[in-house]
């Protein structure tokens, strides 16, 4: 196992620190949450101009043929910067298992689309229960005249207002062992209602109610794989990818809390001098260290091809853990100043706390680990 980034990956994170901290600074942040439409496009554009979108996507399709590794590290950097925005879910939770998942000349239009940036896409598997778990998936299909119909909803769909094709998990109702699939949706199919949600983290996600929507029999993308095994392998990079985007929030977090502790002054003198606040610093430097290392770590077998499924769960739980510590930490070195919405510390809070749960929470895969370890 070697963990430390290569040149390549070194220009990547340095290129990406650059561009961010000049194209989306906070005040961006602030103003997307307001109205996204003032930067959606103008930032769009700028990261299918670095080549962002087709990052892990073949050069025989127009993208870079980076690794999963390299994408952890740009990650990283997104997620300290609070990048706004549908990046994640149309790479992370769309590109790849398109990608890994499509049955040769399937979907390689839609992939070359994608690299250009004409199109978006996200995965939708969540339902009104908010289960990660397979069994809870309630959306059904069944066959049609030219292919399959699906009837359901779905909940908690990310960008699900601004992407135009959705992979969607469902259960075959027609069949007696009730088999997973994955099927792709356009997202103008009659009988798509999409309807925003209101989150705290201001995500765009969405409910998607689906009434006999018919899709083609070429739409289905387990035509190679089971839907299990696509989920499974889909949650498993969601997973290590949202733990790189709270790796890179952490870190900025930590950041904000040791620049306001060394020029805070009580009884005469910066806060950071005194024992309990230096002590907050250390588990909080600490605990990120550790998160860094199981992220890497879960990232570097995804990208060799080896059993991973374990080391995510691992990286996952952990960072869920230490993200609840590290937010709890930092607000008590900030005082009350830090709850108010015109401090920065707010932005990185809500969105650390969201990441927590998604695809599954640290209690989620603490039992997936225990399984792993037959018990």
């Amino acid at each position: 196992m070697y963990l430390d980034l290569t040149e390549s990956q070194q220009m990547l994170r340095a290129a990406a620190k650059e561009f961010l901290a000049s194209a989306c600074p906070l005040q961006v942040v602030r103003e997307f949450e307001e109205d996204p439409e003032t930067h959606r496009s103008r930032l769009w554009d700028h990261l299918v101009e670095l080549g962002w979108t087709g990052l892990v996507i073949p050069e025989q399709y127009g993208g870079l043929g980076g690794s999963f590794s390299d994408l952890v590290v740009l990650l990283e950097e997104t997620g300290r910067a609070l990048l706004p925005g549908s990046f994640f879910s149309n790479t992370v939770l769309f590109s790849l298992p398109l990608l890994a998942f499509s049955s040769p000349g399937q979907n390689d239009h839609l992939l070359e689309q994608l690299v250009s940036g004409e199109v978006k896409g996200t995965l939708a598997i969540s339902e009104p229960s908010g289960s990660y778990h397979f069994s809870d998936v309630e959306t059904r299909v069944s066959p049609s005249e030219n292919g399959f119909m699906l009837t359901g909803t779905k909940m908690f769909v990310t960008d699900a207002l601004i992407s135009d094709y959705f992979l969607i998990a469902a259960v075959a109702s027609y069949s007696k062992d009730n088999p997973l699939g994955v099927f792709l949706v356009n997202s103008d199919a009659p009988g798509m209602e999409i309807t925003g949600l209101e989150t705290f983290t201001n995500d765009g996600q969405a409910r998607i109610k689906l009434d006999s929507v018919c899709i083609p029999a070429s739409h289905s993308l387990t035509q190679v794989s089971s839907g299990e095994a696509v989920l499974s392998k889909t949650l498993e990079w969601a997973s290590v990818a949202k733990c790189a985007e709270m790796l890179g929030c952490a870190q900025a977090i930590l950041e904000l809390v040791i620049a306001y502790t060394k020029q805070r002054e009580q009884f005469g003198r910066p806060i950071g001098t005194f024992q309990a606040i230096q002590h907050y610093c250390a588990n909080m430097a600490t605990d990120l260290e550790g998160a860094r290392i199981v992220t890497y770590r879960a990232a570097w077998k995804i990208s060799t091809g080896t059993t991973s499924e374990m080391e995510s769960s691992v990286a996952k739980s952990w960072v869920s853990s230490i993200a609840s510590r590290l937010v709890y930490l930092a607000h008590q070195s900030f005082g009350a100043i830090g709850f108010t919405q015109d401090h920065d510390l707010q932005l990185f809070t809500r969105r650390l706390k969201a990441g927590e749960i998604m695809f599954g929470d640290e209690f989620f895969h603490n039992s997936k680990i225990a399984d792993f370890l037959g018990l």
